[in-house]
Parts: C-alpha cells; sequence; structure tokens
C-alpha cells in the first residue's frame, strides 16, 4: 500500500503478494491435480486478495473417495472463521462450505455433488466466496452425484473455490477490516452489518470496483442473510 500511495521506492509491488502452486499426487486409481492461485488488487485505495482453489479427482472407482479424505484431513481455510471441509465426526471451529457438506447419516449419500457458482459470505469478516462442483461430461441431472460403492457419472470430479476477502486500506494493525480479517474470534456483532448490510459485495468490488448489485437484506429488512441460507 505504501507503494500505491507514495511510489515505487517506498514499497514492494502487488506482485509480492501473488503466487501459484500445483500438486499432482499419483495413486492406484489415476492422477489427481490441486492448484491454488493467489492475485492481489488496489480498489478505492483498499488492499484486496483473491485465491483460487482447484481439486481434479482421478480417473473413477475410488478417485472421489480419495478427493475426499483429502479436503477433510487438509485444514484449507477461505478466512478465519471458514474453512473448504471439515473431517466428518468431529468438531470444528470454523464453519465449512455447505455445498462440500455429506450426510453422515446415510452410508449411500453422495461424496459430492453438483452446483454452479453459488455464493456465500462470512458475517464475521469481509470475506465472499463462489463454489462450484462438477463432473467432466456428465450428463445426469442436478443434484446427482457420486456415491459410494457406486461408479462415477464421469470420469472426474472437479471442484472449484474461489475468495474474495477486503483487507482495508492497511494503514493500522487497529483498522477494524484488518482486525476482523486477522482474528479468528467471533465479534459480538457481525461484521458485515458494519460494512454494507448484503452479502456479496467484496466479490463486486473485485470484479466492478464499485457496489453494482443491489443490497440482498433479510426479510426482516435488518440484517444480511446468513451463509446457510442466502438465496442465488
Amino acid at each position: 500500500m505504501n507503494r500505491h500511495l507514495y511510489g515505487p521506492q517506498t514499497g514492494l509491488p502487488l506482485g509480492q503478494l501473488e503466487t501459484r502452486c500445483r500438486r499432482y499426487a499419483f495413486s492406484v486409481y489415476g492422477v489427481y491435480h490441486n492448484m491454488m492461485q493467489m492475485t492481489a488488487k488496489i480498489v478505492d485505495d483498499e488492499l484486496f486478495l483473491s485465491a483460487l482453489f482447484v481439486f481434479r479427482t482421478a480417473l473413477r472407482n475410488k478417485g472421489p473417495a480419495e478427493c475426499r479424505a483429502f479436503l477433510e484431513k487438509t485444514p484449507i481455510y477461505l478466512c478465519n472463521h471458514w474453512r473448504i471441509c471439515s473431517p466428518r465426526g468431529t468438531a470444528s471451529n470454523c464453519m465449512a462450505v455447505p455445498e462440500l457438506a455429506i450426510d453422515e447419516t446415510d452410508p449411500e449419500a453422495p461424496l459430492f455433488s453438483r452446483c454452479h457458482r453459488v455464493l456465500r459470505s462470512c458475517v464475521w469478516c469481509p470475506t465472499d466466496f463462489e463454489t462450484t462442483v462438477e463432473c467432466l461430461g456428465d450428463e445426469s441431472p442436478p443434484g446427482s452425484g457420486w456415491r459410494p460403492g457406486g461408479g462415477a457419472w464421469a470420469d472426474q470430479w472437479v471442484i472449484t473455490i474461489r475468495s474474495y476477502q477486503q483487507y482495508g486500506s492497511a494503514r493500522s494493525p487497529y483498522d477494524w477490516q484488518w482486525q476482523a480479517i486477522a482474528s479468528s474470534c467471533i465479534p459480538s456483532r457481525p461484521v458485515r452489518q458494519e460494512m454494507d448490510g448484503f452479502y456479496g459485495s467484496v466479490r463486486d468490488r473485485w470484479w466492478t470496483g464499485s457496489l453494482s448489485i443491489p443490497p440482498r437484506k433479510a426479510p426482516d429488512g435488518k440484517t444480511i442473510l446468513q451463509p446457510n441460507n442466502a438465496p442465488m
């Protein structure tokens, strides 16, 4: 931010915050592929970061089960209050992406179910994220999924999650936006109410530089919709 505000001699370029990494793993069931990419931009003198996660399952058979096991045992966080997937049968301090949840009471429940760009927001910090789960070459109807003990509908499942975070002006560690992002504590009231009152605003500013979408309020007209019931 110093470089942005005061010139190139005063700070590091945004590229120093950007990363891209790939990981290929091999098993008897094929190759599965994970990718993470971090990008940064400045909008209205505020720092924004976006992280892209892509997980591709190995081909057929136990490929989806292996990917599910990897996501459950690996703590991948979208912010300090949300993680991509939580281990089944254990308690977690973080919320997990609902689109990757599984019905633990049903042994035949799908390990993955299709969805497209489902938008959710953290109410405790300025973070938005979108989730897409697709099956390459899949001709099955929406809601169909891969089930343990059965064959896959198609060769490969692809899970894509992109997060957007608003870090504010980064002028002080006491800035409320910075503290909301950095803290894992649950504040006394939802931070998003103090920001703008509707979900999706961080993503919108990342792509358009402005709040071009209309406010999306809860039915009571006072509070933003909670992440687990926000309609698309």
